[in-house]
């Protein structure tokens, strides 16, 4: 496969991601089906709570250093989402979290949710190349 060609803003969101936003989410509070974003509480518009059920996408919404990248300041869809990582029409790209089986990145990979997704950022980081 071919390195997937990033910016340098969108490999500092999968660092971001990685490192710092992922890692705050407590694993018991995300949500057994990456595809389901936010559910109960508040729906949608309110920021999640530590009682908050969510998937990566339903969580990163909410982080300011991703928030503060889109005009209106919401995701609305996964490719918005998407597009903080990598290009929008990479399948690998686009893929990332919006399912629960059947990413590149899963090859042999057993684990919660929470750890999938730490597996595919990593994934995406080891496998794009920045580009200007």
């Amino acid at each position: 496969m071919n390195k997937i060609q990033v910016t340098a803003q969108q490999r500092a969101n999968a660092l971001e991601a990685l490192n710092v936003m992922w890692p705050s989410v407590p694993p018991e509070n995300v949500v057994h089906d990456l595809y389901t974003w936010r559910q109960g509480e508040g729906g949608y518009s309110d920021a999640p709570t530590c009682g908050t059920l969510a998937c990566f996408g339903g969580w990163a919404e909410w982080w300011p250093a991703f928030r503060a990248q889109l005009p209106d300041g919401v995701f609305g869809s996964w490719n918005r989402l998407a597009e903080l990582f990598g290009p929008r029409e990479n399948d690998h790209v686009d893929d990332l979290f919006n399912s629960r089986e059947g990413h590149v990145a899963d090859d042999g990979f057993t684990g919660t949710d929470h750890e999938l997704v730490t597996n595919r950022l990593r994934w995406l980081i080891e496998n794009s190349e920045v580009v200007e």
